[in-house]
């Protein structure tokens, strides 16, 4: 039987694990509005990490585990970037950009080229994958560190953040069927191209942290009924 983290009240959304394994980290509305959470696992407090009228919503720790990125706003979002006993807002734009900073603060966070982007994730060799709009629709495109350079790496339209195998060979995305962006395909792409190959349909999956295991969950049509996980 699994155990339960984060605050009594409220519901939890997002949550993430910093990389030692001993911190969760959740999205909660237990005081009003879902601010970010952490917990050391796995039988400490909850402790409420952000704060404010602003709301934080989806939670990427950094791989050494000294940071952490949410997006925070009302009608417009803000990226807040959030170092161990400090937070600063990095962007106040309606728009969704990607920044990077260093933890040992010897300089300023920089912003990166995508003039809008969400769910980045960071690939094996000095990349990142993200979700870029081109039209009205959205793609996974792939920024290099080093040169600045982004380009359009699946050209099939996606509906959620793309997922990067724990190799690192791997970048998974959901592309709509028929239009429907609340069913659609997931397919993965190897990194160095090729035919990609169909996973499931109607499924969402993540690697551990340690890639041992990797985790299917499958939930109804529209969205209804109860969300199904198999390992």
């Amino acid at each position: 039987m699994g155990r339960v983290v984060g605050p009594n009240q409220g519901k939890c959304t997002s949550a993430a694990w910093s990389p030692d394994g001993k911190w969760v980290y959740v999205s909660s509305n237990a005081t009003g509005s879902f601010q970010i959470w952490r917990q050391r696992f796995p039988d400490g407090q909850p402790e409420q990490i952000t704060f404010g009228p602003a709301e934080a919503e989806g939670i990427v720790v950094a791989p050494d585990g000294r940071s952490l990125i949410t997006s925070l706003g009302f009608n417009q979002r803000a990226v807040w970037l959030h170092e161990i006993g400090a937070e600063r807002q990095v962007s106040s734009e309606g728009k969704s950009r990607i920044w990077i900073a260093p933890v040992n603060r010897r300089s300023a966070p920089r912003m990166l080229p995508p003039a809008e982007a969400l769910g980045p994730v960071f690939g094996s060799e000095n990349e990142i994958y993200f979700r870029g709009r081109e039209g009205d629709q959205w793609f996974v495109f792939e920024l290099k560190l080093d040169s600045g350079q982004a380009r359009k790496f699946i050209p099939e339209p996606t509906v959620n953040a793309p997922v990067v195998s724990y190799d690192g060979q791997w970048i998974v995305s959901r592309a709509p069927l028929q239009g429907q962006e609340n069913s659609g395909v997931v397919r993965a792409y190897p990194r160095n191209g090729g035919a990609p190959i169909v996973v499931c349909q109607g499924c969402y999956l993540s690697w551990t942290r340690d890639g041992k295991s990797l985790f299917f969950s499958f939930r109804g049509a529209n969205f209804t009924g109860a969300a199904k996980t198999w390992v």
